[in-house]
């Protein structure tokens, strides 16, 4: 996960490891002030700092081979050239 903020577009990030050849319930539950990223059914990281904004926000869902080498491992020749991202369903409820 990978929370952007501020004009300098900072970042936090977090991982989590599961075996994601299979299908997992993924949930992101946002209030002002504070995210907890869930996987089936489970926290798995949160922040609740200043840096979770209180105005509206929008989902990004990305795939991408390796990284940037400066938040994670740089592709090397492990690395698959494509990945893929079945999704099922997505909901989005409105805090109010």
């Amino acid at each position: 996960s990978t929370l952007h903020y501020s004009p300098r577009n900072l970042e936090i990030h977090h991982r989590v490891h599961a075996n994601f050849t299979n299908w997992h319930t993924i949930g992101v539950n946002w209030r002002p002030g504070r995210i907890t990223y869930v996987l089936d059914g489970h926290a798995w990281a949160r922040v609740w700092n200043s840096h979770v904004p209180n105005r509206p926000m929008h989902l990004g869902i990305q795939t991408h081979v390796g990284s940037n080498g400066s938040t994670g491992p740089s592709p090397d020749s492990s690395t698959p050239s494509k990945v893929g991202l079945q999704i099922d369903w997505i909901k989005v409820w409105r805090w109010t």
